[in-house]
């Protein structure tokens, strides 16, 4: 709408987070299943990213304007009521090992969720086995 938009900074923020998919999520969960794989799963892309740096990558993928990103200190009353984490990425190494996955960025996830928008199908990067 050629707003800005305020990306949160400053305290009691995660700063680094590694965003998931959901459908993603869904056809990652349907590989652990058909392997009958047990364990802890972190079903998030690669790389980790901070909030200014997905914010940008949102803009890039949407062909949204870059230029109207500010970031800012949330308002008291859009705080969590206490410290929380700074980071709040997870590793995915140990999932893609048992689940044999390939290569997945957060570009590649917000791609995924774009073409999802765009065609209203499912989309996924992770194929049924």
């Amino acid at each position: 709408a050629g707003k800005t938009f305020t990306v949160f900074g400053g305290e009691r923020v995660n700063k680094v987070t590694a965003p998931s998919n959901a459908a993603e999520s869904g056809a990652q969960i349907e590989r652990i299943i058909s392997r009958k794989a047990a364990g802890t799963f972190h079903l998030v892309p690669d790389d980790a990213v901070n909030r200014m740096q997905y914010a940008r990558l949102v803009c890039d993928v949407f062909d949204l304007d870059a230029s109207l990103l500010r970031e800012a200190d949330p308002t008291p009353d859009q705080l969590f009521p206490g410290a929380v984490p700074v980071d709040t990425s997870l590793s995915n190494v140990a999932t893609k090992k048992a689940l044999g996955l390939g290569a997945i960025s957060t570009r590649d996830l917000l791609v995924a969720l774009r073409t999802e928008l765009d065609t209203g199908n499912i989309t996924f990067i992770t194929q049924p086995e």
